[in-house]
């Protein structure tokens, strides 16, 4: 029979030297971490408040976070400067995510806003959309793992959407978790129905909606100009 993998944290540890590889089938974390590997690197400051979303770019060597004071800072490892802040929400920023190819972070915050920030050097934490629709504060966010222009916000609404990230005045796909698990709606056909819990608001959860969200990922990162 084949081995069971080794636990995702055990892998960590092993790739970081903080644990020993065998060939045993032990499945335990080490009882005690290496504390010598580990070392203060540097020290970020500038957020006038706490900072509770905090990313890595692809290559490692910038820092991005997120703060209560509404701002998005973007630090440089190496020399631990302060490379941008990004300005423009209006409340605490809830949760921060990357773009699949590292061009873009997005920032979700308790104005209920999304926006997008620019990782390019030339124009570093420009604002490149802002993304409208939910009524209350986001909870998270999340860029597609392979598709760099699809993005998903969820928000204490009530409600998950999907956008493209590079065009504001994409209309964004409505997911609608109270209406059924998989049900969905475009903005427009949530606007004639009446609200999230009218008739046209929400499409059943069966296999041709879940076809249609495949579809509206694609349109997204295809820079699409209406809801699947």
């Amino acid at each position: 029979p084949r081995r069971a993998a080794a636990p995702p944290q055990l892998q960590l540890l092993k790739q970081a030297g903080l644990a020993r590889s065998s060939s045993s089938n032990s499945r335990r974390l080490p009882k005690q971490l290496l504390a010598s590997r580990l070392c203060h690197h540097a020290t970020f400051r500038g957020h006038g408040f706490p900072v509770y979303s905090l990313l890595w770019d692809k290559a490692g060597r910038r820092v991005i976070t997120g703060a209560d004071d509404a701002n998005i800072k973007v630090w440089c490892v190496v020399t631990g400067l302060l490379l941008a802040t990004a300005r423009g929400h209006g409340g605490e920023i809830s949760d921060l995510s990357l773009s699949a190819d590292g061009s873009m972070v997005a920032s979700g915050a308790t104005d209920a806003d999304v926006r997008v920030w620019s990782m390019q050097p030339e124009n570093l934490g420009q604002n490149l959309a802002v993304l409208r629709g939910h009524t209350a504060p986001i909870t998270l966010i999340d860029f597609h793992p392979k598709l760099p222009y699809a993005l998903l916000s969820a928000s204490e609404d009530g409600t998950i959407r999907l956008w493209d990230a590079a065009d504001q005045h994409f209309a964004p796909l409505l997911l609608l978790p109270r209406d059924g698990f998989g049900a969905l709606s475009s903005s427009s056909s949530l606007a004639a129905g009446g609200g999230a819990g009218g008739p046209a608001g929400a499409a059943a959860g069966d296999g041709s909606s879940m076809a249609a969200a495949a579809a509206a990922v694609d349109a997204a990162a295809a820079g699409g100009s209406g809801a699947a």
